[in-house]
């Protein structure tokens, strides 16, 4: 019997790629055997078992609310060791912001064929819809008479239910170890099954990027090693004159845009910087790493101290100035090593001239992270549970508000008169600040967004475009490609007077003239 056959009278052989569920049956194929295109159409795996949560649930409360939107990482890598028992030659981590990739021809119980793509990339694991779906399934099934339906027509109600079969469907499949490395924005992750048990080590390096070297002739058993350098993160100072830098191997570099090269480099992190900020008097450059915080005095050229917790070892996620105060905010979280965790976030205010710790904020939900401070300095905006936005109030440190995104929240920011909220997930969303209500959409996800002073335009970008969006229509009035598929954007900054955009690929610095579409210059 054919596969086709097998496919259609919803046979179970899973060495080659076919499970049935509950009347659907699925063909799971290596999607590097075809050429076609495709675009998301629903969150699966460990989001889509929170939707299910809070759509069954009452919330009472926000405590109650926090409980429901627990986001459970190891359910997308279990899901990964099924399918690679179904498709042997499934590869991991090939691709930036790609764990894995698969296509997946479905039969309904009505007997409609769907074809869709199953893949973990920057909003955990999703289904995809193909583009000219008919076209694929005449090369892949060899028949012209097959009616293809495309799931961009199904309703909500069918979406869940064919989700519901394909996990169930993969629940019947042995796991298969596995393991890759998720490239991302913050860096490397490797992620996998280890004697069926999920693992993820963040801020892996690849071997191919360790250069080991003999520190001590006498002594071969003393190694050290040099990381790849790259460009993580930038800023402009405040004066507009200089960029600056912060890389993987813990490196702060200053460029002086007249000049054309760096002025000063300074280190003083073990591991890459995650975050710069900037004070806006210019006094002082802040940078944040795994281990420590490093405050330098740029007029002096020096550093002038080192934060750290007092109470326990914290990875800076957030850096910001209190300006009220005249502290500095530092958003930290702690980590497992090996195995998938619960990450536990928290916030301390910093007293820079005395280096004291003054404040330790500990939310009651935990996963508050990723925040920027409102213009009033009443609130800090952050990300709860990946795909949800707070609002927590810094005097009391209470969230008062939660508003629920579409999807994983890659990037937000706040209007400059603290009215609105932009967010993008797989969607670029606008909120209003007092009511939390949803008041526009645009169907296009971007890793950073700067909102101009005016409130006139939304200065965003992807992996390899810029985009300039009306803040009140939400149209693209123009984009223009900065990168491509070997050297994506890392990070993207404006300039004081809004003139300029300054993008990292990891490798060089790039200023552009975003209303001319103009490169300008380039480090």
């Amino acid at each position: 019997m054919s596969i086709f056959s097998e496919f259609l009278n919803g046979n179970n052989c899973v060495k080659k790629g076919l499970v049935s569920y509950r009347g659907y049956s699925f063909l799971f194929i290596d999607s590097s055997l075809f050429e076609f295109t495709s675009s998301r159409l629903s969150s699966a795996g460990a989001f889509y078992d929170v939707e299910k949560r809070f759509s069954h649930s009452n919330v009472k409360d926000l405590d109650h609310l926090f409980d429901l939107l627990l986001y459970d990482q190891k359910i997308d890598l279990l899901f990964a060791g099924s399918l690679k028992t179904l498709v042997p030659t499934l590869q991991f981590g090939l691709d930036h912001e790609t764990l894995f990739y698969v296509l997946v021809i479905v039969r309904t119980p009505d007997n409609k064929i769907i074809p869709i793509t199953y893949y973990y990339g920057p909003s955990g694991t999703s289904i995809g819809k193909i583009d000219c779906p008919e076209v694929l399934i005449k090369k892949i099934l060899r028949n012209e008479k097959l009616k293809v339906l495309n799931p961009s027509n199904l309703s909500k109600a069918k979406i869940r239910q064919l989700l519901d079969a394909l996990e169930g469907s993969l629940r019947k499949v042995p796991m298969t170890d596995f393991e890759g490395v998720y490239s991302h924005d913050h860096g490397t992750s490797l992620m996998g099954l280890e004697n069926g048990k999920p693992f993820i080590i963040d801020n892996y390096i690849p071997i191919k990027d360790i250069n080991l070297r003999v520190v001590d002739s006498k002594r071969t058993d003393s190694l050290n090693y040099d990381k790849k350098e790259e460009l993580r993160c930038l800023r402009f100072s405040p004066d507009g004159k200089y960029i600056i830098c912060g890389t993987t191997n813990g490196l702060i570099k200053v460029w002086s845009i007249k000049k054309e090269h760096i002025i000063r480099s300074w280190l003083g992190h073990a591991n890459k910087i995650s975050q710069i900020l900037i004070s806006s008097d210019f006094k002082y450059i802040i940078s944040g790493s795994r281990e420590d915080i490093k405050v330098w005095d740029f007029n002096k050229n020096q550093l002038i101290s080192t934060l750290k917790s007092p109470e326990t070892k914290g990875i800076v996620k957030s850096l910001l100035f209190f300006e009220k105060e005249k502290k500095l905010i530092i958003g930290l979280y702690k980590e497992s090593i090996n195995y998938h965790r619960h990450e536990k976030h928290w916030i301390e205010i910093w007293d820079i001239k005395s280096s004291k710790l003054i404040r330790r904020i500990n939310p009651k939900n935990d996963t508050f992270s990723e925040f920027m401070i409102t213009p009033s300095e009443n609130h800090l905006v952050g990300k709860l549970f990946a795909s949800y936005i707070g609002i927590l109030e810094i005097f009391s440190g209470e969230v008062i508000k939660v508003l629920s995104c579409r999807d994983y929240i890659r990037c937000k920011t706040i209007t400059s008169d603290g009215k609105y909220i932009v967010s993008s997930s797989d969607k670029l969303q606008v909120w209003d600040f007092d009511t939390g209500e949803e008041i526009g959409v645009l169907d296009k996800s971007v890793k950073k967004i700067y909102i101009t002073k005016n409130s006139k335009y939304i200065l965003s970008c992807g992996s390899y475009d810029i985009y300039v969006i009306d803040f009140k229509t939400l149209d693209v009035i123009n984009s223009f490609e900065v990168g491509d598929i070997m050297t994506y954007i890392h990070d993207m900054h404006v300039s004081p007077d809004e003139s300029y955009i300054a993008t990292t690929d990891g490798e060089s610095v790039k200023i552009w003239d975003w209303r001319k579409s103009k490169l300008l210059n380039k480090f």
